[in-house]
């Protein structure tokens, strides 16, 4: 078996949904992959962009 870790992040809207609402999704669809397994996920938390200005980020892993 190999293992892998995911880092996700996300500051802007994508199809009228908010950044938190996309994670969200990205993290059920993951979850539904007959060809992989979650072990385990992280809450969502929030970061301010790095050496650029923006939105506040969402990130999971």
């Amino acid at each position: 078996m190999r293992l892998a870790v995911l880092a996700l992040g996300a500051n802007l809207p994508f199809a009228d949904s908010p950044a938190q609402t996309t994670l969200q999704l990205v993290m059920k669809e993951l979850q539904g992959l007959e060809s992989s397994r979650v072990l385990a996920s992280s809450r969502l938390w929030r970061s301010a962009p790095v050496m650029a200005e923006g939105p506040m980020f969402f990130n999971a892993c």
